[in-house]
């Protein structure tokens, strides 16, 4: 408050030097040099710090819209659900990103540069790991496709091949899980771990190929210094998906047609989960995906041997998220298509549709989720009355379905089977090539060891003779 005659001094307040009425010394000019470089520098620090905090906040909320978004994607989680309770940076660059979402917690790791390398799901109150489980009784086909479906939707890629892997104690899992080792389509690795006591694929990361292998080797050392063995336990080489009729095949996300020339139309870039085909004629074709892009199940028809494609959609959201969907055309214009949810919650939902006019309009036929048990594999139609829907086993014995009306009722089928059996998948149904003349295959699971069985029908299903 006391103005200092005479003297060269500076007020903080103001930021503002106040100089004598005089000539100032070489002292005071180096004085004012010195106390306006410190007050320069400390402005662009206090201007520096501010601008990385809000980088830093802008980047927290990117990643943690992005890692809601992939928790949505992969676990069909509602992404108001998922309450973000911590990020930290990992000593590799790596971010980490914590969210609870009532009986779940889910991590999201993202690398130095913010792309997703791995999500981990715990359920509270439970472990993932049991120990000495049994594994013989696994249902190899549902969990095959939920492991598919995790990874896919995870990395955007489809599996070229995968093999699953446990740490052994005779014939249980030491630690109740599995390690499915998977090559993706960009040449890349992913591994997903399931958990028989979640029921659930609860680790999913990526990781390069020579990882992989080395990764495979060093368990096999460390399992066997324990005690223990890695044992492979299934292979899986994912060939294109053949359809009744030769020379129609699925290709990753390309359906093909090979004769002298290749016809090829690429399915949408973000389709994901299971497609599936089929041959109305030899010209007319349909194939059915799930679309990410607007929650759809897409129906693409081609009349021309793929020259051409022509795209309908049905809604499906409303019943669950991406899970299989399967068709079945008996005749140009008429033809039916199932959509099953994603079975990873121990349930599946399945709900019928059905066509009169090429694609152009689906009607609901009927939602047989509480008709309907185990786990969906193959559907086909052989009129419009008469269809058949095989299952996988999911604690029912029943392996096959049969409507003579539609699609409205279903019943229980078999054929007649001999031996010893735990229970009995069924695996496809198709027609061959040129002729009514139709294929069921069923694998038979038991303590011995699996057979697989192949039944044929010459007389529009009447009868089915085993092979």
């Amino acid at each position: 408050d006391q103005i200092l005659e005479n003297q060269l001094y500076f007020l903080s307040s103001e930021s503002r030097f106040y100089l004598p009425d005089r000539t100032l010394s070489e002292e005071e000019l180096l004085e004012i040099i010195d106390l306006q470089e410190k007050r320069d520098y400390s402005v662009r620090t206090e201007h520096s710090n501010a601008e990385k905090a809000q980088t830093a906040g802008k980047e927290k909320a990117y990643l943690e819209v992005s890692a809601k978004a992939i928790i949505h994607k992969v676990y069909e989680m509602e992404e108001g659900s998922l309450a973000l309770t911590e990020m930290n940076l990992l000593d590799d660059g790596e971010k980490e990103l914590l969210f609870d979402a009532g009986d779940f917690l889910f991590s999201v790791y993202f690398s130095d540069s913010d792309v997703p390398e791995r999500i981990l799901l715990s359920k509270k109150d439970m472990d993932a790991h049991k120990n000495d489980v049994e594994i013989e009784k696994l249902s190899w086909e549902a969990l095959s496709k939920q492991v598919d479906q995790r990874v896919q939707l995870f990395t955007g890629e489809t599996i070229c091949r995968k093999s699953a892997y446990s740490l052994m104690n005779g014939k249980k899992s030491a630690k109740g899980t599995i390690s499915f080792y998977c090559e993706l389509s960009d040449g890349t690795g992913c591994v997903a771990v399931y958990s028989m006591a979640l029921k659930e694929v609860y680790d999913i990361y990526t990781e390069s190929l020579d990882s992989m292998k080395k990764d495979i080797a060093d368990r096999k050392d460390r399992a066997g210094d324990a005690g223990y063995s890695y044992k492979l336990l299934k292979k899986w080489e994912n060939h294109p998906i053949q359809n009744e009729n030769a020379g129609w095949h699925i290709e990753g996300n390309t359906v093909f047609y090979e004769s002298e020339e290749k016809h090829g139309m690429q399915i949408h870039p973000a389709s994901a989960g299971w497609s599936d085909l089929s041959v109305a004629d030899s010209d007319t074709v349909y194939v059915a995906y799930f679309s990410l892009e607007d929650g759809m199940i897409k129906v693409d028809k081609t009349c021309d041997r793929g020259k051409t494609w022509t795209a309908s959609e049905i809604s499906y959201q409303k019943y669950g998220g991406i899970g299989t969907v399967h068709v079945s055309f008996f005749d140009k214009n008429r033809g039916y298509v199932l959509y099953c949810s994603d079975p990873g919650a121990g349930s599946e939902k399945e709900v019928l549709f059905y066509t009169d006019d090429g694609a152009e309009t689906f009607h609901l036929v009927k939602n047989l989720s509480d008709k309907v048990e185990n786990y969906v594999s193959d559907m086909a139609f052989l009129n419009q009355d008469m269809g058949i829907i095989l299952v996988s086993y999911h604690g029912s014995d029943v392996y096959a379905y049969r409507t003579e009306d539609g699609g409205v009722h279903w019943k229980p089928f078999q054929v007649e089977l001999h031996g010893k059996r735990n229970y009995v998948n069924g695996i496809s149904i198709n027609r061959r090539d040129r002729a009514d003349v139709w294929t069921l295959c069923l694998q038979m699971v038991a303590d011995d060891g699996n057979q697989e069985l192949c039944f044929f029908s010459k007389d529009a299903w009447k009868s089915w003779i085993a092979k």
